[in-house]
């Protein structure tokens, strides 16, 4: 996963406390993944999720938004072209663990 906004697509940035003060429902998760879709149809998008201000995240959240995301480009696309900024420690284990869990579960149903 890439922690930064360093790429030669069109940065799109989403701030998800623009969206919420508590990031902890599926509901929610699925809306801003739905933004982030949209964004990512665009071929030469590069989605920037900033979580700044974020300092808890629920792993429902965290799944519907980035594992659902993270299964629906593929390891490649999802590595290539979302990026992370601004994330407090604790929702960057949970980011990377729900990220990690549906790519290898991806790769061990195929």
């Amino acid at each position: 996963m890439k922690f930064s906004s360093e790429s030669t697509h069109t940065n799109r940035v989403v701030t998800l406390t623009d969206w919420s003060g508590f990031l902890g429902t599926r509901h929610l998760g699925a809306r801003i993944r739905e933004k982030a879709e949209s964004i990512l149809s665009a071929r030469e998008a590069t989605l920037v999720l900033d979580w700044s201000g974020v300092n808890v995240v629920t792993q429902s959240f965290a799944d519907e938004l980035v594992g659902k995301l993270a299964s629906h480009l593929g390891r490649e696309a999802f590595l290539s072209r979302v990026c992370f900024l601004n994330l407090d420690p604790s929702v960057r284990s949970v980011v990377r663990y729900v990220a990690a869990s549906r790519l290898d579960e991806d790769e061990t149903t195929h």
